[in-house]
């Protein structure tokens, strides 16, 4: 697995930066807050609790606080914050 993260702190906000290859993955896990994900580069399939969504970049992705979720590159030099 090739995934990268960058972490940042910015006015009381973390920010991580992600880089990923195809088939890499962030396995299952959730948050305590509402998540945005923005999606600058490449493609994604987001499975939130066995419903699975493709996104293409540039997009953002909202995630629910709670909700159980595996983020997985659909292809090379994907990048999502």
């Amino acid at each position: 697995m090739t995934t990268e993260a960058k972490m940042s702190l910015i006015s009381n906000i973390w920010i991580k930066l992600i880089y990923m290859n195809k088939d890499d993955c962030m396995e299952d896990h959730k948050h305590i807050f509402d998540h945005p994900h923005l999606l600058t580069s490449g493609s994604v399939e987001i499975d939130v609790e066995g419903v699975k969504t493709t996104f293409v970049a540039p997009h953002i992705i909202f995630i629910e606080k709670g909700k159980k979720h595996k983020i997985t590159a659909l292809e090379d030099n994907t990048v999502g914050a």
